[in-house]
C-alpha cells in the first residue's frame, strides 16, 4: 500500500511533471507530485515536456516510486542502556545533529534520515552496545 501524499513533504523546487503520455508516468514520482498539487498552490517547478520521453521507454528525468523507511522519535532510544553509557552516547548524538535537530528528532517532530540513522547505529556499536536502538517507531514515504 503506497503512503498518502503530503504535499508538503515534497522538496521546494522539486519538478513536476505534467506528460501524462510518457510511458514512466504511472511509476515516477514527477508525476505523482503533478497529479497532487493542491487548489491553493499558485506556482510550481515544471519539467519541458518537449524534453520527457512520450514514445520512448525512459525519460532523463524520471525518478522511480521508491519508499523510504523511517526512524521517528528518540524519547525510548537510552531504555536499555546503562547511564555512563546512555550519558555518552546522547552527549556524542546531540553534538553531531546540533541541539535543535537531535530534540526534534527525539521529539518526533521528524524523522530521522537515513544517514542519521546509520549514523545513531555506529555510535552505539563505538560504545560496544549490541543492541538495536530503539526508536519510537517507523514511517514509510517517498524519497523525493
Amino acid at each position: 500500500m503506497e503512503p498518502e501524499i503530503d504535499y508538503q513533504s515534497i522538496p521546494t523546487g522539486y519538478a513536476h511533471c505534467f506528460n501524462e503520455k510518457c510511458a514512466c508516468a504511472d511509476q515516477c514520482l514527477r508525476r505523482l507530485a503533478a497529479l497532487h498539487i493542491p487548489a491553493d498552490q499558485n506556482t510550481v517547478v515544471a519539467v519541458n515536456p518537449g524534453r520527457t520521453m512520450a514514445g520512448g521507454t525512459s525519460c532523463p528525468f524520471f525518478r522511480p516510486k521508491k519508499l523510504l523507511r523511517l526512524a521517528v522519535g528518540m524519547l525510548h532510544l537510552y531504555d536499555n542502556l546503562n547511564y555512563r553509557d546512555a550519558l555518552a552516547v546522547r552527549r556524542e548524538i546531540s553534538r553531531n545533529l546540533g541541539r535543535g535537530i537531535y530534540y526534534r528528532i527525539r521529539n518526533s517532530e521528524r524523522p530521522l534520515t537515513p544517514a542519521e540513522h546509520s549514523y545513531v547505529k555506529r555510535v552505539f556499536k563505538k560504545y560496544g552496545i549490541t543492541s538495536e536502538p530503539l526508536f519510537g517507531g517507523y514511517k514509510e514515504t517517498y524519497d523525493w
